[in-house]
């Protein structure tokens, strides 16, 4: 087993997930989605982005001015390029994905292992499902649009 730091890019959320070596990113995204279903209960695990959290070709320290603004829900350089290639594929095993990246010393407590991208769409279909008076807002648009003589175009 390993214990693998988390981040939720873009928020606050830090935490850890344990893992055996022979497991899949597959494997850790399920983990991932039940460690933190509470805020990615509308998101489903094979649709999360998993990324190594490296930092020229090492972990990224906890104390380092990127993982301190990733704490904080900011994003930065460092975090934009670790995000910006090709996200871990499902089916590579976590020993394969450390030795491939050059990743050889073992996860430390005091590191930032992953960081985990929400894909904008699932996100923003999660907030429009929670949209109930959708119809009232374009009845309501209809009405002003009438009443003031403009025509506002509403998405159907």
């Amino acid at each position: 087993m390993v214990k693998l730091l988390c981040a939720i890019v873009g928020s606050k959320e830090l935490f850890s997930i344990n893992i055996a070596r022979s497991a899949t990113v597959g494997d850790s995204k399920v983990e991932i989605k039940k460690r933190y279903d509470n805020i990615l209960k509308k998101i489903d695990a094979p649709d999360l982005k998993i990324f190594l959290a490296t930092k020229d070709g090492a972990w990224l320290q906890a104390d380092d001015p990127a993982a301190l603004k990733l704490a904080n829900g900011e994003i930065n350089t460092v975090i934009k390029e670790a995000t910006s290639g090709n996200p871990l594929l499902a089916t590579w095993p976590i020993d394969v994905v450390l030795a491939e990246n050059g990743v050889t010393e073992q996860p430390m407590p005091n590191q930032v292992h992953v960081l985990v991208k929400v894909p904008f769409e699932s996100n923003k279909r999660a907030r429009l499902e929670e949209i109930e008076d959708v119809p009232r807002i374009r009845v309501w648009n209809n009405a002003m649009s009438y009443l003031l003589g403009l025509r506002i175009e509403t998405n159907k």
